[in-house]
């Protein structure tokens, strides 16, 4: 190694001009040296394209680097890439390959990469520099990947393969890597907590203390809260800025993330057999991702490996951390833009390291509303001296600490503590912690704590005990509980306790379910002919005789491997409804260009003395209802309002066969031969019991198109149209797509939400109608950014004098509107957690649109399940109507005990405040069923 001062001489002498690239890409490599002229894509959708402008000295100082790495001997290091392969003869990666790779999904040594995901991060790391073809890798030809296979289209959209799972493969690749040497491993990938493993805690813990440098990704959700492996101690979480010096739209963000990189736009290697899609040229390719961030601050850690062969990993970690470059977000991770040449080149200072990710959830004591803990921050490098420490929760001070001296790789802990002012506080609290030393400096970070409350806290009511029902709960593949229960409906209500149901077994007789009703704690085992898959059970009052009915809905393959769907109609003591099963039991083939809709109806009409089911779906007008001298348009796959209508017993005089009809059939378009069928009108409670509907219509399915509702009282209106009635001021929010009503609590409202301009998917109304389909108001909005594309509507309140309130989920965030009446909307929003760490999967928070308070001050909410994310919360975000605030308070933030697992929750009466959270809850052999009260 060259001394200090004669290297200061050296590079005195040396441009960075001497080390110009002759790789044919490097231009475009704005990552590796950002001089403030590249552009790069960072949204879009089908009609826009967004460009954003380089921002110059946003970058990880490559070519600032190039003369110091020259200047040094170069040590050989592995770095292991743990991904979903490599393209390894790729020619940009020519000798820099190492032989002992291994896909553990399929259990061989053989290399291949069918995703790309993995040569491109690897490219980032060793592509051959200065070669005349492709791009530079930022690590010196010193570096050699060792591809580690553990990615694979086979996951699909869960998080396992061939029975085990992500965290368990990583956890074998990691313990492979350092038996073969690796001293740096890259993991662009994640889990959430639900899959998390001891076992794969275990494996990297072992790496860090063999002194192997971990670099994993913070994550792509745009969240503050835990993924993992980010969330491990000793582990480098990389985040993603953005070429312009903020953080990427995309990035997770908060005291989790360590260090951040480029990770928006960046080019490098794709494997050749795979379509580039963005860059168009085969065996390169654009991606952005946290996973792109990660593998450059890798090569970062590899290449101080290589020129400091004996470095210890914390100092390491400290040359990362402290030569970092501020950026333009704050509070996005605890240090800025990870850089090359400022690590090579950093001077040994004391580097503070806070330990939040040992700070789990916290559970508040509701006794005091106090909670409290122990916040360590740990000196990596050089011993600091007078090292005082402030821990600060919501802006108050809530702790602090002194040390006369703080040594390389010890710990100063500060205790803390807070109170709560009520339940009703926001469950998301700011913590920061301030570290001063000798040296006058203020370091500041800061972190995102989740508080709950402890299940045992609650008033909890055990409605029924399931004696042999242990089996209500099962484990899945993660080994984590799931119910194995369904919730029955009640057809036309909104509240009551449900009954449940849950599939047993089939076999050539039928398909055996189980019937749990939890007011009585009956159990009733039911034997469902011919069905081979239940898809629904609902009670209804179908021959509307005043008591409710069972209906069934399931699918089977006939003899000729048609695929069949049944429904099932049992009275209320499970006999058979229309006399003999042959008449109870209705059968039908899958129609041909049918929605999955199909299987279960989305209403029901009046026919005769009964209701029959019916429902809008995507499709063909049946053979027998269309003519050839019908507006082709009307034979497209377009929207139709069916309906099933039983006919005779089949030959085998098993069931009755089901024709498919449609409302909307040539009898009713030769007086109407424009209207095109947008979709159901939410009907009244007592309109739904008694079969009677309203149907919205476009005059055509043409921009500013008019509208009509047309009301039905059974089958028997379609052949009269006399019923259709134009609905003035609807004209501008048809648009070209299907409004989608939503359920409404409060008033006797439905609501459609719709798309308003074809060409901007970004602009939407809420169109506010009385239950006959009279418009009442209409409150038009927009939504962010293709990037955090609206992906679900929740739920919608109409509070009369209060307002209209309504929820939705974007890619990133729940999205909450109120609207005054006669005023504009306005907004709140709040993170969404969700977890979608690798392209074949995605797990997030499940959202429904519930009603709390009481009749005289009723709260909008929406219920949100975050067990998928975090194993173990749920909340409800709520909207305070004075103050217009959106926030999760305590009260309604739940740790869901170990042994218990959550259902649908429920409304015991029409009354707000009677809103409850249903638990099955094991108790050694047996199950019972409890109701939480949220109030």
């Amino acid at each position: 190694m060259i001394s200090r001062i004669s290297l200061t001489l050296l590079l005195a002498l040396i441009s960075t001009d001497c080390f110009a690239q002759s790789d044919l890409f490097f231009s475009k490599q704005w990552s590796l040296h950002n001089d403030g002229s590249q552009t790069i894509e960072i949204d879009s959708d089908h009609f826009h394209v967004t460009q954003q402008k380089s921002l110059a000295g946003f970058d990880i100082g490559w070519l600032e680097a190039q003369p110091l790495i020259q200047a040094h001997t170069l040590s050989s290091v592995i770095v292991a890439v743990i991904d979903s392969g490599v393209d390894s003869e790729h020619p940009d990666l020519q000798g820099r390959i190492s032989k002992d790779g291994y896909d553990f999904i399929n259990k061989t040594s053989n290399m291949t990469d069918p995703e790309g995901h993995g040569t491109h991060v690897s490219g980032i790391i060793a592509a051959n520099t200065d070669n005349k073809i492709g791009i530079a890798g930022i690590a010196p030809s010193s570096i050699t990947i060792l591809p580690l296979t553990v990615l694979s289209p086979q996951y699909g959209t869960g998080f396992s393969v061939n029975g085990t799972l992500i965290s368990d493969y990583a956890a074998m690749a990691v313990r492979y890597a350092v038996a073969h040497h690796a001293s740096v491993i890259n993991l662009s990938l994640g889990w959430p907590k639900v899959v998390d493993t001891a076992n794969a805690r275990a494996a990297f813990q072992e790496a860090v203390n063999a002194g192997v440098a971990v670099i994993v990704s913070a994550g792509n959700d745009r969240k503050g809260n835990p993924t993992f492996p980010c969330a491990y101690e000793g582990v480098i979480c990389v985040g993603a800025v953005s070429n312009n010096g903020e953080s990427t739209l995309f990035s997770n963000y908060g005291g989790l993330v360590d260090v951040v990189a480029p990770g928006d736009g960046i080019l490098s290697l794709y494997s050749t057999h795979v379509e580039s899609k963005k860059f168009r040229i085969q065996g390169y390719e654009i991606l952005e991702g946290t996973s792109q961030s990660a593998p450059e601050v890798t090569a970062i850690a590899a290449t101080l490996r290589s020129i400091y062969p004996d470095i210890s990993l914390n100092e390491l970690h400290s040359r990362i951390l402290s030569s970092s470059k501020p950026y333009l977000t704050p509070h996005a991770s605890l240090y800025g833009v990870a850089n090359l040449a400022a690590a090579i080149d950093a001077k040994p200072k004391a580097v503070y390291l806070p330990d939040f990710k040992s700070m789990g959830e916290a559970v508040v004591d509701e006794n005091t509303l106090q909670i409290h803990g122990s916040l360590g921050v740990k000196n990596l490098w050089l011993n600091g001296s007078q090292v005082r420490t402030q821990v600060l929760v919501n802006g108050v001070l809530a702790g602090s600490g002194f040390s006369e001296e703080l040594s390389m790789g010890s710990t100063l802990n500060t205790a803390w503590s807070y109170h709560f002012s009520s339940l009703d506080e926001s469950s998301d609290l700011k913590i920061e912690m301030k570290v001063t030393d000798q040296s006058g400096v203020v370091h500041e970070f800061t972190h995102q704590l989740v508080v709950v409350r402890a299940m045992k806290n609650f008033p909890v009511q055990t409605l029924s005990n399931l004696e042999k029902g242990s089996d209500w709960i099962g484990t899945n593949i993660y080994g984590t509980p799931y119910s194995k229960s369904n919730q029955i409906p009640i057809y036309g209500a909104d509240h009551g306790v449900p009954s449940y149901f849950q599939s047993l077994s089939a076999s050539p007789a039928g398909y055996t379910i189980r019937i749990f009703n939890p007011s009585n704690s009956s159990v009733k085992t039911v034997l469902i002919p011919q069905i081979q898959n239940v898809v629904q059970v609902v009670q209804a009052d179908v021959n509307l005789d005043g008591k409710l009915d069972w209906v069934i809905t399931g699918d089977f393959y006939d003899n000729h491997q048609q695929l069949m769907f049944q429904f099932l109609f049992l009275d209320d003591s499970f006999q058979p409804l229309y006399g003999d099963m042959a008449h109870s039991a209705w059968v039908a083939p899958f129609a041909n260009g049918m929605a999955s809709s199909f299987a279960i109806p989305g209403s029901w009409i009046r026919d005769g003395d009964r209701l029959i089911p019916c429902f809008v779906a995507t499709g063909l007008l049946p053979p027998t209802e269309n003519f050839d001298q019908l507006d082709p348009r009307q034979r497209q796959f377009i929207h139709h309002f069916y309906y099933l209508k039983p006919g005779s017993p089949n030959a085998s005089k098993t069931a009755t066969s089901l024709e498919l009809h449609a409302l909307d059939n040539a009898a009713f378009r030769q007086k109407f031969p424009a209207m095109v069928v947008q979709n159901l009108v939410f009907p009244s409670a007592t309109d739904q019991l008694q079969g009677h509907l309203s149907l919205l219509f476009a005059e055509n399915d043409d921009f500013n198109a008019q509208n009509y509702t047309w009301k039905l009282d059974s089958i028997s209106d379609a052949t009269k149209g006399d019923s259709i009635t134009p609905i003035q001021g609807w004209d501008s929010s048809t648009a070209r797509g299907n409004p989608n009503p939503v359920m409404t609590r409060g008033q006797s409202t439905s609501v459609f939400f719709n798309v308003i301009d074809p060409i901007d998917s970004n602009r939407a109304s809420l169109t506010w109608s009385s239950t006959n389909g009279d418009l009442l108001a209409r409150d038009d909005f927009s939504f962010f950014s293709p990037e955090n594309a609206l992906q679900a509507y929740i739920g919608a309140f109409d509070l009369g004098n209060v307002g209209h309130y309504w929820f939705m989920q974007s890619v990133f965030d729940l999205i909450a509107y109120h609207s005054l009446p006669g005023s504009a909307p306005t907004t709140q929003i709040l993170p969404l957690e969700r977890d979608s760490s690798f392209q074949y999967s995605q797990f997030k928070e499940m959202s429904l649109a519930v009603l709390m308070g009481s009749v005289a001050n009723p709260i909008p909410a929406i219920y949100i399940d975050s067990t998928l994310v975090n194993g173990n919360r749920i909340s409800i975000a709520t909207i305070d109507p004075s103050t217009n605030s959106f926030s999760k308070r305590l009260r309604d933030s739940i740790q869901i005990p170990a042994d218990c697992l959550q259902v649908a929750p429920f409304h015991v009466t029409s009354d707000p405040s009677s809103l409850v959270l249903p638990l099955f809850c094991k108790k050694g052999t047996s199950v019972d069923f409890d109701l939480v009260p949220f109030q």
